[in-house]
């Protein structure tokens, strides 16, 4: 499907005012609509002479190195390049399908009344993080330098575990930190960048509960380290057929667990996000939105660099503990909220 649209504003507002309800007039339709389209394509442009690309994009068949290699592939067409990376669509050789009678491919997805706020964590509050993680989460008595992926991970854990328990007051719940995992380059021999497909698997890489390490959650990150390090090649090779059902089966089970909660992040940083270019040149700014999950936060690199934007996707009555928390505002800022599309109107669908 393909969209056109006209909107009243500018393009600017769209950047600083970052509503989800707004980002869902960019998109054909709500994520939510689930339909049989792979993907669908909304081009918005704006009276101040901007445009916004929405895209959705079914994730049952593709990942988010998916979705971006098609953005910059298209890309590429547009600028009239005759030499464009093909995909490789070799996944069912590597991967045969199963048999999945008792799954329905066409379940609804149930909406939530879910929060969506943006941060910023500027590069000095990053290494202060780190400094403070490194200093305490050790592997094996050894102190560990963690990532800047695995330092924020750990630290908004402990802030939705501490705005959690204000709304549901339940001193023993259990927390699951899940992370996907790029399988390609992990794979004998490792798939090239270009394979298309859902080639990711989503552990949970920690648990933790509220009395882990003062509330900062430190053991997070020696546990991230030892199960992502575990997904090797013989990991992988495990997936394939009936093994792979009984992992999802069981990680269903945890979802619906009773004093359990989930949290998923999700990185696209170092993602080639902003190679993309239509022949307008390369975009100004690049989020993602439409998400009707709570519990999930999404890292993004941002324009400046160091910088790195946090999304994340709450429970109306969690996020509103969340946004008065001390410890989290001295090291993330907020980003403001406030409607940018003020009249949007479609021209033709394709």
């Amino acid at each position: 499907m393909f969209v056109e649209a006209n909107a009243r504003g500018s393009i600017f507002d769209v950047i600083q005012h970052r509503n989800l309800d707004d980002f869902n007039k960019l998109l054909p339709f709500e994520s939510s609509q689930v339909n049989d389209l792979v993907a669908a394509v909304q081009v918005t442009h704006f009276d101040c002479g901007g445009t916004v690309i929405g895209l959705l994009f079914q994730h049952k068949i593709g990942d988010g190195m998916s979705s971006i290699n098609f953005l910059n592939n298209w890309g590429e067409i547009a600028r009239g390049n005759n030499h464009v990376s093909s995909p490789c669509f070799d996944l069912a050789v590597r991967f045969p399908p199963i048999n999945l009678e008792d799954f329905d491919h066409n379940s609804e997805v149930v909406k939530e009344n879910v929060s969506s706020k943006w941060f910023m964590c500027n590069a000095k509050s990053i290494a202060a993080l780190r400094d403070r993680y490194g200093e305490n989460s050790d592997t094996a008595g050894k102190t560990i330098r963690p990532s800047k992926i695995e330092t924020l991970t750990a630290f908004i854990t402990s802030r939705i575990m501490a705005a959690t328990h204000q709304s549901v007051n339940s001193s023993d719940r259990t927390y699951l930190v899940h992370h996907p995992i790029n399988l390609r380059p992990r794979m004998d021999p490792p798939l090239s960048k270009q394979h298309f497909g859902n080639i990711i698997i989503e552990p949970v890489v920690a648990t933790a509960d509220l009395k882990a390490n003062d509330g900062w959650c430190y053991g997070i990150i020696s546990q991230m380290r030892e199960t992502i390090s575990s997904v090797d090649a013989e990991y992988v090779k495990n997936l394939k057929g009936e093994e792979y059902l009984d992992i999802m089966k069981k990680r269903a089970e945890k979802f619906k667990a009773e004093n359990v909660t989930s949290i998923v992040f999700t990185s696209a940083c170092r993602f080639p996000l902003y190679d993309v270019d239509f022949g307008w040149g390369k975009a100004v700014w690049i989020g993602m939105g439409g998400w009707p999950f709570h519990n999930m936060i999404l890292f993004l690199d941002s324009k400046v660099e160091g910088d790195i934007e946090v999304h994340i996707l709450l429970k109306d009555e969690v996020m509103a503990n969340f946004v008065n928390d001390e410890e989290l505002h001295a090291f993330l800022s907020p980003i403001p909220f406030f409607p940018f599309v003020k009249e949007l109107k479609p021209q033709a669908r394709l």
